[in-house]
């Protein structure tokens, strides 16, 4: 039977920052202060924050850190009425063919540029 290790400390001196957002989501306040002075003392380091966290360090939108960390994909190479072409196929699209199209595209591909779109 599998059971779950204890939550209240890791090994070692460093987390990555999911484990550290997973940790601290489920701690009460007394144990995120534990944590932060852990943080601040050096017992605990971060060693990769999350895309959300350097956002929030670093005072800067999150669709901006997203933009900047996956950087330009493909060079433009489409002549520039293929957007108008893709715009007036995505009017005329069922939902379902949105979604086959979202899905065939790549959903975190069109995340990025969606959020890049909206800030």
């Amino acid at each position: 039977m599998l059971s779950r290790a204890p939550e209240t400390e890791l090994q070692g001196t460093a987390i990555d920052g999911l484990s550290l957002s997973y940790r601290l989501r489920q701690a009460d306040p007394r144990q995120r202060a534990t944590w932060a002075k852990k943080l601040v003392t050096g017992e605990k380091q971060v060693g990769r924050l999350t895309r959300t966290q350097a956002s929030a360090i670093c005072n800067v939108p999150l669709p901006l850190v997203i933009k900047v960390v996956n950087g330009k994909k493909k060079p433009e190479s489409q002549p520039s009425h293929a957007s108008a072409i893709c715009v007036t196929w995505w009017q005329q699209a069922s939902f379902s063919d949105r979604v086959d199209f979202v899905r065939a595209c790549g959903v975190s591909e069109v995340w990025d540029a969606l959020s890049t779109a909206v800030v």
